[in-house]
């Protein structure tokens, strides 16, 4: 009798380390995606971000610039955060943070629309206040909404 409610309590032990370890596993591995899919979509809104840094320095009184190419880019990165399959667990536990930035995203494409239409009828004072607010828009987003989410815990 004593043998056999050894061999249960082992079997019972290895069983609930195997669970553990598995769970631990689908864990970290979650960790894993979530982290290279907010690095990776950093990347892009960082791409992103250098591109209408160039347009925007180029920006004069008087002048009419397309931003549709770096609008859309934008919105297609706002999207992505909030649909991305590997970001799912992220969104449980932090979906606040998620739609954050994604509405900041969304809010920084509306600010280039309006701040290339505002250039054309601008005094040069006005285009550097439109520069300097979109570029310290952006760097918001990446160090503050971004930030916000490498730092939040994964479930």
């Amino acid at each position: 009798m004593q043998i056999t409610l050894s061999l249960g309590l082992v079997f019972y032990l290895n069983s609930l380390a195997n669970t553990n370890y598995q769970t631990f596993q689908r864990a970290s591995t979650g960790f894993v995606e979530s982290s290279k899919t907010i690095e990776t979509l950093r990347k892009a809104f960082a791409q992103t971000s250098n591109q209408i840094e160039q347009i925007t320095n180029n920006f004069a009184p008087g002048q009419r610039i397309d931003v549709r190419d770096q609008v859309l880019a934008l919105q297609q990165l706002a999207a992505a955060i909030r649909t991305d399959i590997a970001l799912a667990n992220l969104r449980e536990s932090a979906g606040g943070k998620i739609n954050q930035l994604a509405s900041s995203i969304d809010a920084q494409a509306q600010a280039l629309i309006q701040a290339a239409a505002k250039t054309a009828a601008a005094s040069p004072q006005e285009v550097r206040t439109l520069q300097d607010h979109l570029r310290s828009e952006r760097s918001r987003i990446m160090v503050e909404d971004f930030g916000a989410l490498i730092d939040s815990p994964r479930a």
